[in-house]
């Protein structure tokens, strides 16, 4: 017969000796707790051991952990002991809460979105198919993510068809940004809190366009009269021109507005001044902005070119002298705006020239204004932008 150890033995006190607690988890390295049930988050731990999750920004719903981790019945969050021992532990351990409340969602939380170089969020397109109550619940979500990664504000793009969304966002602290035509409107959130709002305004400056155009054959140049506006009320001759379109350059504008107003083909010779025009208050259409207003020297394809006017616009067209110019009425005022733009027009084609393509295929012998190129930018992949260039 064998006898049991006698109570106290050694043995075993050794076999119910409590095991070492595991090591400490290193700085950022994904973990699942082993003393904790199966249906708990992963967690992210940062400096100091604290959990959190990665800082870059998820885009549409993937790579962060709260946006990867699938969820399944059942599963609840874990919260550590020490998440409550620093504010952004404890942001996280709020959400965490609302996660397990059902109040927040485990997957894809955030809606689809971009950061941009200056740390903002960019949400466009939103869901077309998404519901009051699921766009209100899903950016107070993604506001309050954004917020703690340290984003700086929200641009949000609304289509006309999503209008009914409007009153939401703007309960939750959004302001209109920009109203578009045809696309509908962006409105912007300020993320930071105590923090004065330091994002950009909507755009401030209209882009105009006026168009010198030289017919070869006899060096004359075109002149319209207005159906509509403050040049018909006076029936004023004036130069072809109008407004720049959204990214459309000064020399595709000039030569676009032309060939709309009178049907002739020109090509870009170079810009001969810019005036910068305030608006009047009175013009709610523009709502107080600014006008940039370039005059440019284009030439005609044409020796004899063929005027086809554009009925709801232009009442007539004509070519004139040079010397004519400055005694149409809009421009006979000496010292004033107009006048000053079109001498130095007049002054530029007047020093003479021997004109060529530009644009990097030949030089354009200019003895004056600027010409119009397209170069890289000078930073990102193949970027390039249009700029006018002296000619020196």
């Amino acid at each position: 017969t064998t006898s049991s150890p006698p109570s106290g033995s050694s043995h075993t006190q050794q076999r119910q000796r409590p095991q070492p607690p595991p090591p400490p988890p290193k700085p950022c390295e994904w973990i699942r707790p082993a003393r904790t049930p199966k249906n708990t988050l992963p967690l992210f731990l940062g400096e100091g051991g604290l959990p959190s999750f990665p800082r870059e920004a998820s885009v549409g719903g993937k790579g962060a952990a709260e946006d990867a981790w699938k969820a399944k019945p059942g599963r609840v969050p874990s919260l550590e002991t020490h998440m409550a021992s620093a504010p952004r532990a404890r942001e996280d351990a709020s959400w965490f809460s609302a996660l397990a409340s059902g109040s927040a969602s485990p997957t894809g939380h955030t809606l689809p979105h971009t950061i941009d170089s200056y740390s903002s969020v960019t949400v466009s397109p939103l869901p077309s198919e998404i519901s009051e109550a699921e766009f209100e619940r899903r950016m107070r979500e993604s506001c309050d993510v954004w917020r703690r990664r340290g984003h700086k504000g929200v641009f949000l793009e609304l289509d006309v068809r999503q209008a009914n969304l409007i009153p939401i966002a703007v309960r939750l602290g959004f302001r209109f940004h920009l109203a578009r035509n045809n696309t509908g409107l962006i409105l912007s959130l300020w993320l930071p809190e105590g923090v004065p709002n330091n994002l950009p305004s909507g755009p401030s400056h209209f882009l105009g366009v006026a168009a010198l155009v030289v017919r070869d054959s006899d060096k004359r140049v075109l002149v319209v009269q207005e159906k509509t506006g403050p040049a018909a009320k006076y029936k004023v001759w004036k130069l072809p021109g109008g407004q720049a379109n959204i990214r459309e350059s000064i020399e595709k504008a000039a030569i676009r507005e032309v060939f709309e107003e009178t049907g002739v083909r020109t090509t870009f010779r170079s810009l001969a001044s810019i005036l910068h025009l305030q608006s009047n208050k009175r013009n709610l259409a523009r709502a107080g902005h600014s006008d940039v207003f370039c005059t440019c020297i284009l030439d005609a394809k044409d020796p004899e070119p063929v005027l086809k006017l554009q009925e709801n616009e232009i009442k007539a067209a004509k070519w004139v002298n040079v010397e004519e110019l400055t005694k149409l009425l809009i421009y006979s005022a000496k010292n004033t705006a107009f006048r000053r733009s079109v001498e130095a027009a007049v002054a530029i084609i007047e020093r003479g020239h021997s004109m060529s393509s530009h644009n990097g295929k030949s030089s354009s012998q200019v003895d004056g204004g600027l010409l119009s190129e397209m170069l890289p930018l000078g930073f990102g992949k193949n970027k390039k932008i249009d700029v006018l260039r002296a000619r020196l």
